[in-house]
């Protein structure tokens, strides 16, 4: 008889599991008022979302440590990131840490390695010219209707990030990523929430930041960040990978689905 994992099932449970935490969380954050802090904000995650107490605790454990090693919010309020239930193929529910855009954004930052980062979809209606070359360029001048409808993703015809290079503490270039509508849907389709170029989950009821988000994961790829945390951002990303989908499919043609082995998150939090 095959037996399955141990799952959470109650705040009471998630509360000792986090407790059994605590030492390894304060190798992470040595400040133990830090650390209490950081539990507290984890027993939110369950008040906003009951399903993780559906996931196995292993994966909940493993989800916290990812939190704290990449030093993000897990309550989803400030855009961070979140702790999601999946259900993986034996049907159980797995926890897993996603980070959001603001979390990748605020992690780029924290290299001092990039300054004055800005992100936008353009729509048909802006005012916008996109120039590469030896001189590359974006203008972009957003024309706000007054309606809903400038937010809607029919409207965009693509996006793009810029931000400036800094090097011994001087800004020294700018620099652009831009990506057309059509590649940012290929994006989407290669997710595991599409099928059939019809998506569910978070590419349909939040387009827009997982749009965003696809800007600045393309972006990153040129972005001369410290080891440290460009070790972080790809075990970040490679989780969500792993769970929904494999962005840039096109690009990256490793076969199988990406792994993050337990070891990896013990090595990038030696790095912090």
């Amino acid at each position: 008889m095959e037996t399955r994992p141990a799952v959470i099932g109650s705040e009471k449970t998630l509360v000792e599991v986090l407790q059994r935490l605590k030492p390894a969380l304060a190798q992470l954050k040595p400040d133990e008022q830090s650390v209490e802090r950081f539990l507290q904000t984890v027993r939110r995650v369950a008040q906003r979302n009951p399903d993780v107490l559906q996931c196995t605790v292993a994966s909940m454990e493993n989800a916290v440590k990812d939190s704290a090693v990449l030093g993000l919010d897990p309550t989803g309020l400030m855009g961070m990131g979140y702790i999601i239930p999946f259900r993986n193929k034996r049907g159980d529910m797995e926890a897993t840490f996603i980070p959001g855009y603001h979390g990748l954004v605020d992690m780029i930052y924290r290299t001092k390695k990039v300054a004055g980062m800005n992100f936008k979809l353009v729509h048909r209606d802006d005012g916008w010219d996109y120039i590469e070359g030896s001189d590359p360029r974006i203008d972009h001048a957003p024309r706000f209707t007054g309606t809903i409808e400038y937010a809607n993703r029919d409207e965009c015809i693509g996006g793009y990030v810029t931000w400036w290079d800094v090097i011994d503490g001087k800004t020294v270039a700018k620099r652009q990523c831009w990506m057309w509508l059509a590649e940012i849907e290929r994006v989407r389709c290669s997710s595991k929430q599409t099928r059939n170029g019809e998506s569910s989950g978070t590419w349909r009821d939040e387009w827009q930041a997982m749009a965003l988000k696809t800007l600045i994961r393309r972006a990153i790829k040129t972005m001369a960040l410290t080891p440290d945390v460009a070790d972080k951002l790809d075990y970040a990303l490679s989780n969500e990978d792993a769970k929904m989908g494999k962005p840039d499919a096109y690009i990256d043609v490793t076969p199988g689905e990406p792994t993050a082995p337990a070891e990896r998150r013990k090595e990038i939090g030696d790095a912090a």
